[in-house]
């Protein structure tokens, strides 16, 4: 009985999921697979740069956008994420010293560049223009750190952060 071979295909940029992620695919199926010897099947949650995601790619690739930015009791700003994975759509609210916090841990979990994240004031500012140009800045340095790197998109400690469910359900 001849072997076949499953694709399970990424639908941006052409590739496999198993060459974005991992061992996924291609895998021979038969009567004896999957067996003790195979590599194990990881689950695979990727980032998209939105302009790129599409609900279409299913609940594996997920896309970050920071949407609005307010001020509370005109003391602080907080940013509003908005988070799309599948037809799944979630809004959360950050601080900024919450970012912060997020990007010193990714220093020391992954040797990640960065430069483009917009750096701390010495006095708390919240005048709109500053804040919106800070809110495009962090926009733009989350989605360089994820899409650059992989492991980091997959990271349990980036989807505490961005409050996802857990890979396993």
């Amino acid at each position: 009985m001849p072997l076949l071979d499953v694709f399970r295909r990424c639908p941006s940029r052409g590739r496999t999921l198993s060459s974005a992620c991992g061992p996924l695919a291609p895998w021979p199926i038969g009567p004896n697979y999957p067996m003790e010897n195979d590599p194990p099947t990881v689950p695979c949650n990727l980032y998209f740069d939105p302009k790129e995601w599409s609900h279409r790619y299913g609940d594996a690739i997920y896309t970050i956008e920071i949407v609005h930015v307010d001020i509370v009791d005109n003391v602080y700003a907080t940013y509003e994420l908005e988070i799309k994975w599948g037809n799944h759509k979630q809004t959360i609210k950050k601080r900024y010293s919450d970012f912060y916090a997020f990007k010193q841990l990714m220093a020391q979990q992954h040797n990640i560049d960065h430069q483009a994240f917009p750096p701390k004031t010495w006095r708390t500012c919240i005048a709109m223009n500053f804040l919106q140009t800070r809110k495009m800045n962090l926009g733009i340095w989350l989605d360089q750190a994820l899409s650059k790197n992989r492991e980091l998109s997959q990271a349990a400690y980036v989807r505490d952060f961005l409050e996802l469910p857990p890979l396993d359900e």
